[in-house]
């Protein structure tokens, strides 16, 4: 073999040399760039089924578990729950949990005594009783005033809220509400979000809707389980499944929540690269013989370009565009082409990309302004009226300025609802907010206290201008044309003064609204301290 090459000529051995150093390196290059091609369309697409996982969970976290703590709070200060846990009456507290199952939809309710004993409940088991008696839920609502997480209830999951029940300050009990994460939750949260959820609980995965026939299948395998909190798998290449474990207060794996995407356009860009990559691959060796048979120099330069331009879009500059002389042969074009479409997918899926994060950064803000609104006369729900309060009570603290608080109760709503109905009593309420809302300054917080009642907070105001702030607030619903019947309101205020926590505060409103009640309603009182000071 050796003794064959001495007659080969110097031109046929430089011509062999440089065309295979020119193919290896052309090959070598044109594998790595497909490599990193590849591997970053698949951080694309396992990235955005990891956004639609964390968006589900968002909503998950704020929407419905949030809703169940508003609610189980709503009620907690509901008088007739709370008189009937101060007396253990167990036939009236069951009546009133079986309506408030009824109304709200929950299938589990407890009422617990502060020594720790269930006083009635209805759908739980003994038990899940004894395990919700057990958990540090209760402990965590007690010294926080109300709580929510997920446990495990017998053989079951839930999502469970509990608060404390309070009697003129005395602590009544406890009220828990559960519900079973199980195919009508996961339904549920998919008709909300429009997400493809799936939940793994009990050792079966439950789909949201009817999952493709590969992630059936892998769904029946044995399941290896989650290493970390989220991990995201490729069931196919157009296939992915990005999961999570839900823990419960102590930390241990309940269930595990998972969010399944299926998009084609995945396989076509695959498809796109690879035909790409062949052509490239093609254009690559007709290359070669080109540089073998002319020269040597400018072709290393183009060589050169292509390498660059290959690196600077593997990472992320999908913008980056291959030129070319127009005066170069028609494979430098092919090859140039070939990498410009490339890019150009790239482009586009990074585009899309983009669009689908700006989309899941609108409906998490989305999902922020629902936590805050109360559902139905779209003012500030009572979580928004706390944290707003205890804000205006710091800066009124920090700037010395005169800060009130009305607290107003809508006069014989109970008779009304009674006598013409929920829907024309929901209809008060809403149009009771906006004549609130309209007759109060921009700067005023307006928010439903609860039930019928209604709170605004007046910051840098004192009390002879919330006086007639209130006071024209009564007028106005007075003379407003509410169908059936006039609608009047009793308010009570109450200033703040130096010194004075947000509880106290809320007290001494609450204190000048009874009076008020207690003077025949429709009328203004003033609290105590404030009536020494006129």
């Amino acid at each position: 073999m050796l003794r064959k090459l001495q007659y080969i000529s110097l031109r046929k051995r430089l011509f062999i040399g440089i065309f295979l150093c020119a193919t290896a390196v052309l090959v070598v290059h044109t594998i790595v760039a497909y490599r990193q091609f590849a591997q970053a369309i698949d951080v694309q697409a396992s990235e955005a089924v990891s956004n639609r996982l964390r968006q589900a969970v968002n909503f998950h976290n704020l929407c419905l578990r949030q809703q169940m703590a508003t609610q189980v709070r709503h009620y907690s200060s509901h008088l007739p729950i709370v008189r009937a846990t101060a007396r253990r009456d167990e036939f009236q507290l069951k009546r009133l949990l079986l309506s408030v199952a009824q109304k709200e939809g929950f299938r589990q309710l407890a009422v617990f005594a502060p020594d720790g004993e269930v006083v009635a409940s209805t759908g739980f088991t003994q038990e899940q009783l004894d395990d919700l008696r057990h958990s540090r839920l209760l402990h965590t609502a007690q010294s926080s005033g109300s709580a929510s997480a997920h446990l495990r209830l017998g053989n079951d999951v839930y999502a469970v809220a509990a608060a404390v029940l309070h009697q003129e300050g005395v602590h009544a009990g406890m009220l828990v509400v559960a519900s079973p994460l199980s195919l009508n939750w996961i339904i549920r949260l998919h008709q909300m979000t429009r997400i493809d959820v799936a939940l793994r609980v009990g050792g079966k995965w439950l789909f949201a809707r009817k999952p493709p026939e590969q992630l059936l299948r892998w769904s029946q395998e044995k399941f290896e389980g989650v290493r970390e909190d989220y991990q995201t798998k490729a069931i196919s290449p157009i296939l992915r499944i990005s999961y999570m474990v839900l823990r419960d207060e102590k930390g241990a794996p309940l269930a595990v929540m998972a969010v399944w995407q299926n998009d084609p356009y995945i396989q076509l860009m695959q498809y796109s690269l690879a035909h790409s990559m062949l052509s490239a691959m093609t254009a690559a060796l007709l290359l070669a013989v080109l540089i073998a048979i002319v020269q040597v120099h400018p072709v290393i330069n183009l060589v050169r370009h292509l390498t660059t331009a290959a690196h600077i879009i593997a990472g992320g500059h999908f913008a980056h565009r291959v030129k070319v002389s127009r005066w170069a042969p028609y494979d430098f074009h092919l090859l140039a082409e070939s990498f410009n479409l490339m890019a150009s997918q790239l482009e586009e899926f990074a585009l899309r990309q983009k669009q689908q994060q700006n989309e899941l950064r609108s409906h998490n803000e989305l999902l922020a302004r629902l936590s805050v609104t109360d559902a139905l006369t779209q003012v500030g729900n009572h979580r928004a009226f706390q944290e707003h309060l205890h804000a205006q009570i710091s800066l009124s603290a920090r700037k010395k300025q005169p800060l009130c608080l009305m607290l107003i109760d809508v006069d014989h709503f109970k008779q009304y609802n009674d006598t013409y109905g929920h829907p024309q009593g929901d209809m008060v309420l809403r149009e009771v907010a906006r004549l609130l809302t309209e007759n109060t300054r921009t700067y005023d917080f307006v928010a439903r206290y609860g039930g019928e009642e209604f709170a605004v907070i007046l910051p840098d105001t004192d009390i002879e201008t919330a006086t007639a702030v209130a006071e024209r607030v009564r007028r106005v619903i007075e003379s407003h044309p509410f169908p059936n019947r006039q609608v009047t309101i009793s308010i009570g205020l109450a200033s703040w003064h130096a010194g004075m926590d947000s509880n106290t505060l809320i007290q001494e409103a609450d204190e000048a609204l009874y009076e008020a009640k207690r003077s025949g309603r429709n009328r203004v009182c003033l609290a105590k301290q404030d009536k020494k000071a006129a």
